[in-house]
C-alpha cells in the first residue's frame, strides 16, 4: 500500500493579487528623514518649498492647488466655515486663490467666493 500513497511536494505559498502585504518595518528616524526632503510647488510662481519649512500657506479650495503667493484669503461667507467641536472658537475656514474670486469682493485677508456670492 505504501506505493500507492505518494507524499506530494511541498509548493511555496503564492500571495493572491489584490492581498495587501506587509511592507518591511522603517525606523522612525529614517522615516522622518524620507518626508523632510520632499517638496511642494507654488502654482502660481513654479517654486519648490521644503516640507518643513511651512512657507506654503493655502490650498485652495477651488482648483485644489497650492500657494504661497496670490492668495485672496480666507472665505467671509457662512457656507465656508465648518465649526469644529461645538465651539465658536474651533474653526475652520476654507482659503482661495486670486484666480478663484472675484477681486471686487477681496477685503484685506478675506474674500468672498463664486458659491457664496449666489
Amino acid at each position: 500500500m505504501s506505493c500507492c500513497m505518494k507524499r506530494a511536494n511541498k509548493t511555496e505559498k503564492r500571495y493572491r493579487r489584490n492581498a495587501v502585504c506587509p511592507l518591511p518595518y522603517i525606523p522612525i528616524k529614517d522615516y522622518v528623514e524620507k518626508v523632510s526632503k520632499e517638496y511642494i510647488v507654488c502654482h502660481h510662481c513654479k517654486e519648490n518649498f521644503n516640507l518643513c519649512s511651512n512657507e506654503i500657506k493655502i490650498n485652495c479650495a477651488n482648483c485644489n492647488k497650492f500657494f504661497h503667493c496670490h492668495i485672496a484669503g480666507k472665505c467671509r461667507g457662512e457656507s465656508c466655515t465648518e465649526i469644529l467641536y461645538n465651539s465658536i472658537s474651533n474653526s475652520h475656514t476654507l482659503s482661495y486663490c486670486l484666480n478663484c474670486v472675484n477681486h471686487m469682493t477681496c477685503i484685506e485677508d478675506t474674500c468672498l467666493c463664486n458659491s457664496c456670492i449666489r
